[in-house]
């Protein structure tokens, strides 16, 4: 789900599911946010975060925007204190 607030910021909330069997699915997350030019912006809850999620159900990941301009954004998710390469 998308919105755009009052002052025309960008805001995202992902529901992820855990489908395992065999319990809790720990994983760090965030949410990026990118103008037209594809340049990441700032946002609310930048950097990674931990999470787990219970078996068969469901989480809401969340972020917004702290600037105008971002059009879209993506969703990156990586195993506990797993780094990623720079982009």
């Amino acid at each position: 789900m998308a919105r755009e607030d009052a002052d025309n910021h960008f805001g995202v909330t992902v529901c992820v599911f855990n489908n395992r069997e065999d319990g809790a699915a720990g994983f760090e997350w965030r949410i990026a946010f990118f103008n037209d030019q594809g340049v990441e912006v700032t946002s609310l809850n930048h950097g990674w975060k931990p999470r787990s999620i219970e078996t068969k159900r469901w989480g809401n990941l969340t972020n917004s925007a702290t600037v105008r301009g971002a059009t879209r954004f993506k969703l990156e998710v990586r195993a506990p204190g797993s780094e990623m390469p720079p982009q």
